[in-house]
């Protein structure tokens, strides 16, 4: 698959998971590149259906670590107003905390002084590099306005439990690397439902959309997200993964 919008590879060590951005073993990380492009692909149909030129707020219902996020807000947070965010995983939700804290200068400031204090008792490689990469993510956090940022617990099949955490927000954009079932399942009731976890997902989230908001789901390359209650703007596949672009029909 050709890139459109990131079309220039770059070197995205920075970014790296459990380098400056908290990571706990088994969880995913997102690539960097393709987060952009999805990113791009977003803003371009946003255009093409002639959608308000505004930032914008999105919402991940299955957020695990909130590395994609994260890494979304430092390289294009420019053009968004809040990031909302839930999952049914305890765990998961704080290592989102620690991950879009890094959103702040505060949390980053912090982040720096635990890198230069595990460098300095034991003078690993990793962490000097880390170090190195830090200015990088410090003049990224500098350049965007303060983001809002609603992070909470829910089962993203509960539609009473998304309309609460959410709490009226309206939602541009929902963007979610949903589990794919090996090193993330799919928890809570949308691990149980009879037509399927995304069937189940894309029900749900009917409650907090509104027909402006575009959906891009990636899944791996066996998963299909089909709703009667949506239409598909568009697709790609690259390596395993599958991007799927959807918009409610109402």
């Amino acid at each position: 698959m050709p890139y459109r919008h990131a079309s220039a590879a770059e070197d995205y060590a920075a970014y790296a998971a459990g380098h400056i951005l908290y990571a706990r073993p088994g969880q995913t990380a997102f690539p960097i590149r393709l987060t952009d492009e999805i990113w791009g692909r977003c803003l371009a149909l946003r255009q093409q259906l002639d959608l308000p030129d505004k930032l914008l707020t999105f919402f991940d219902p299955c957020c695990g670590g909130a590395y994609q996020l994260t890494t979304l807000a430092l390289r294009h947070g420019e053009q968004i107003s809040q990031i909302c965010a839930a999952d049914v995983d305890a765990a998961a939700l704080t290592l989102a905390w620690q991950n879009l804290g890094l959103l702040t200068p505060a949390g980053l400031d912090a982040r720096a002084q635990q890198i230069q204090a595990l460098y300095e008792a034991h003078g690993k490689a990793n962490h000097a590099e880390a170090l190195a990469h830090l200015p990088i993510l410090q003049a990224r956090q500098a350049a965007i306005e303060p983001l809002s940022v609603n992070l909470f617990a829910a089962d993203g099949g509960q539609p009473d439990q998304l309309l609460s955490g959410l709490a009226g927000t309206a939602v541009d954009l929902v963007l979610s690397d949903v589990p794919y079932g090996q090193k993330a399942a799919w928890g809570g009731s949308l691990g149980a439902g009879p037509a399927g976890p995304l069937h189940a997902l894309l029900t749900a989230l009917q409650s907090v959309i509104n027909p402006q908001t575009i959906l891009a789901l990636a899944m791996s390359k066996d998963q299909r997200a089909a709703h009667p209650a949506y239409r598909q703007l568009g697709r790609f596949q690259i390596g395993k993964r599958r991007i799927q672009f959807l918009q409610p029909l109402s």
